[in-house]
C-alpha cells in the first residue's frame, strides 16, 4: 500500500481541488520517511517470503537474510537521522533478543554449507 502511495505522491496534492473534504496534506518530509521506512520493511519482507518460499527453509540461506537485517538495523539505530534512529532502535531491542538465541546455530549451518564457507569468509 506505502509502495503504491509512494508511486503516486504527486498525485495526493491535487486531490484537494477536485475534493474539497480531502484534508490530508503530506509533506515532502514525510514523504522522505515514507521512502525510508519502506527501504527497512524491504529487508523484512524479503526475509519472510525467503521463509514462506519453502516448506523447509534451509538455515543456511536464512543466516544471510538474516545478518543483513541485522547489519541494516545497527547501521540505522546509529544514523544521523533521528526519524531513523526512533523507528529502528526498538526494533534492532527486539532483533537483539532474537539473534542472541540463534546466530550461533545458524552460523554453523553456514559453515557446513561448502557452497557458503568461502564466501562468509
Amino acid at each position: 500500500m506505502l509502495v503504491a502511495a509512494l508511486k503516486l505522491k504527486n498525485v495526493f496534492g491535487c486531490f484537494s481541488s477536485y475534493d474539497p473534504d480531502f484534508k490530508i496534506d503530506v509533506s515532502s518530509e514525510e514523504w522522505k520517511q515514507v521512502e525510508t521506512l519502506l527501504t527497512y520493511m524491504k529487508y523484512l519482507f524479503d526475509a519472510a517470503n525467503m521463509v514462506n518460499a519453502y516448506q523447509y527453509p534451509c538455515a543456511n540461506a536464512f543466516f544471510t537474510v538474516v545478518a543483513k537485517i541485522q547489519e541494516e538495523l545497527m547501521r540505522a539505530a546509529t544514523s544521523e537521522d533521528s526519524f531513523l534512529k526512533l523507528l529502528t532502535t526498538p526494533l534492532l531491542q527486539k532483533f537483539e533478543k532474537y539473534w542472541e538465541r540463534c546466530y550461533i546455530v545458524l552460523a554453523i549451518a553456514v559453515v557446513f554449507d561448502l557452497r557458503l564457507k568461502m564466501a562468509m569468509v
